[in-house]
């Protein structure tokens, strides 16, 4: 160090010696052990305030937060909005949020999970439109334009097959199924539930739909389509596929009287365990409630949802309808009661 620093324990300047040390901040009441750089007085030991190293250490603290809780961090909120072609002022104006906000959360403030959720939402062109579109009188009509024509070119990009960032992220899409997958059926393996194709594609669409409701994320991310017996993921036959040749899952086929079927198994019992705790908890509590249902019973619980008339006449079933499910109704506070028994006097695994 070339500087000399102020140390108020000595009363004067002196040239600190730099070390490098874990430490744990408080984050919303969570502890987040990070890395920290400190500036000590090489006299009386004392830590001295630097700014610069000290914004750091709060970052890693917010980012370590975010990823344990799946929060959008700065940097992909800045490129949601350039993708846009938006100003921070116009991506404010039509999100109906104030120019300060977007300000501080592209600048490292950490966002609550209402925005975090708006946020991840807006991400997916066909939420976006629709969202900005109350609000397109409060910006010029060339960056309207501007946005419009970024919007045509996601949808384009989706219908080719690329994949909005409303999913789980992280890992990457295909890590992401594989390990979702697998947690699923271990937690149902542990309860001796046996689970088929159709119930299986009902678990997995419920745990997308409700992480996302709780969270603003899904868990694997994949688009869910309208069949007659229910949503469906979409390529789900080709997802399956390409798991059980990778050996991730088990595939059988079983004969149910004059029919032919699946049934899924996984061989590591307890798989799942590189997912976020939020995910994990999700999954539990989707199994718990769902898995010793038959799949008819689960088929019919669909059937009655009051959007499913919708659903199955646009063929699509769109993420940003989760809170308006039925049958995910109570299941909040069954996860975030799980969630706190299983993160109870230590910290949660990071993601």
């Amino acid at each position: 160090m070339s500087d000399r620093v102020f140390c108020p324990e000595c009363d004067e300047e002196r040239l600190p010696r730099l070390e490098t040390r874990r430490e744990t901040l408080s984050v919303r009441g969570e502890a987040q052990c990070v890395t920290a750089e400190v500036l000590v007085c090489p006299v009386c030991g004392q830590d001295l305030a630097d700014q610069e190293r000290d914004g750091r250490t709060l970052g890693s603290a917010y980012n370590a937060y975010r990823q344990r809780h799946g929060l959008l961090r700065p940097v992909e909120i800045r490129e949601l909005r350039e993708r846009y072609h938006l100003s921070q002022r116009s991506m404010a104006k039509l999100l109906g949020l104030g120019l300060a906000t977007i300000q501080r959360y592209e600048s490292g403030a950490l966002q609550d999970d209402a925005h975090d959720m708006l946020l991840r939402c807006f991400a997916d062109p066909k939420n976006a439109r629709e969202m900005a579109a109350r609000n397109r009188n409060q910006v010029s009509p060339r960056q309207w334009a501007l946005f419009e024509e970024a919007i045509q070119s996601g949808e384009m990009t989706q219908s080719a097959g690329g994949h909005a960032p409303t999913g789980s992220g992280g890992a990457g899409e295909v890590e992401s199924l594989a390990h979702a997958i697998r947690c699923l059926l271990s937690e149902a393996a542990h309860r001796d539930f046996v689970v088929g194709r159709t119930k299986l594609l009902k678990l997995w669409w419920l745990a997308d739909f409700l992480h996302f409701r709780m969270f603003g994320r899904a868990i694997t991310g994949v688009e869910y389509v309208a069949l007659p017996r229910g949503p469906v993921p979409q390529d789900f036959k080709g997802h399956l596929r390409r798991l059980d040749e990778a050996g991730e899952i088990d595939e059988g086929e079983v004969s149910y009287g004059r029919y032919e079927g699946y049934e899924y198994r996984v061989g590591d019992p307890e798989s799942g365990e590189l997912l976020s705790p939020t995910e994990r908890s999700v999954i539990a509590v989707v199994v718990e409630r769902f898995g010793g249902l038959t799949a008819q019973a689960l088929s019919d619980m669909t059937h009655r949802e009051p959007l499913w008339v919708a659903f199955s006449e646009s063929g699509r079933v769109p993420y940003h309808e989760a809170h308006a499910l039925a049958m995910l109704e109570g299941l909040p506070a069954e996860v975030l009661t799980r969630l706190r028994e299983d993160t109870d006097g230590r910290a949660p695994p990071e993601s």
